[in-house]
């Protein structure tokens, strides 16, 4: 016996890959007459839904407000900036509260759209842009901007201090590097966000481990810290454990930094780990500080190196050398 209502079926699965929503030119394409649609309205099977539809029971998420900004949007409208972050997994969540002159919700549908383009969906925000963004393959089957330019426009957005800790997070694993970030203060130059993606290349391509231990040597210094060893060699038992960052020899305390690209592989991270077990169980207490918390948090690196050397008392540890040649 033939389905009475193909039709409704094939529009009702469309709709369900897309958050429930769908459009009125969705209802032509699945073949439904315009008296199946007005007794759908009737029955409350959808109901209207930021200017187009959705199936009745269908979740306000934000995967039917993405679908229905790109519904209502031109046929060249790509979810880009945070939104597209978390598509790709990513999260989203802002190194730092809004700024006023950030007025960008982190959870709003951020859309980018041609420059010609001029209408406007509440609770939309919109990059308007000269040319397109050739979107990725489809995910969710939502037109999304790829991982790198979904993190330029983030920045741009957001603002660097809002987007620096996805930007660091994309950063490790190899969704764009200092370079893209370089490019993109040219690629955008006279556009909105320039200045923040300016901030945000000037900050990453800083972010080696070298320059890291540059500025932790400052703030030590800064701090009046003065009988500490730089790149002190350390063993156990098992023989070397690897070379400290920073080491308060008489108190044990070993003082570890790393780089916006830190535990970039699982193979790095592993590795880190298990240095760090074995200068513990050697004797060492381990600080170990990230490089927003030495551009952004300096204040919280020597308040935790006071802290620990008040608490610390001596423990039995083997240094691999007590040359002093390397005094901070």
């Amino acid at each position: 016996m033939p389905d009475p209502h193909p039709a409704h079926r094939v529009l009702t699965s469309r709709a369900l890959t897309r958050g429930g929503v769908f459009a009125l030119a969705d209802v032509a394409e699945c073949g439904l007459s315009e008296h199946q649609f007005r007794r759908g309205v009737a029955d409350q099977q959808w109901v209207p839904y930021r200017g187009v539809w959705i199936l009745t029971g269908s979740t306000d998420g934000e995967l039917s407000r993405a679908w229905a900004a790109i519904l209502r949007s031109s046929t060249h409208a790509v979810i880009t900036g945070p939104t597209a972050l978390r598509v790709h997994r990513l999260d989203v969540a802002p190194s730092e509260p809004t700024h006023r002159r950030f007025a960008v919700d982190a959870n709003a549908v951020c859309l980018s759209v041609p420059s010609v383009r001029h209408s406007s969906i509440p609770g939309v925000v919109y990059l308007r842009e000269k040319f397109p963004i050739v979107a990725s393959p489809l995910v969710d089957l939502l037109p999304t901007a790829p991982r790198a330019r979904a993190v330029i426009d983030s920045i741009r957005l957001l603002g660097w201090f809002r987007a620096k800790n996805p930007t660091f997070r994309a950063i490790q694993l190899k969704w764009l590097d200092a370079e893209d970030l370089a490019n993109a203060t040219v690629s955008f130059k006279g556009r909105r966000g320039i200045k923040e993606l300016r901030l945000a290349a000037e900050a990453v391509s800083g972010g080696t481990h070298a320059d890291s231990e540059a500025r932790a040597l400052a703030i030590l210094r800064g701090a009046g810290f003065h009988h500490f060893l730089t790149n002190l060699p350390v063993s156990d038992r098992s023989g070397f454990i690897g070379y400290l960052d920073f080491a308060f020899v008489a108190e044990r305390i070993a003082i570890e930094v790393d780089g916006y690209a830190w535990h970039s592989t699982p193979e790095r991270f592993q590795h880190d780990r298990t240095r760090q077990n074995r200068l513990v169980n050697a004797g060492w207490l381990v600080l170990r500080f990230t490089w927003d918390d030495l551009t952004t948090r300096p204040d919280h690196v020597t308040r935790t190196i006071r802290s620990a050397l008040s608490s610390r008392f001596g423990e039995i540890a083997r240094p691999a050398g007590e040359s002093h040649q390397n005094w901070g």
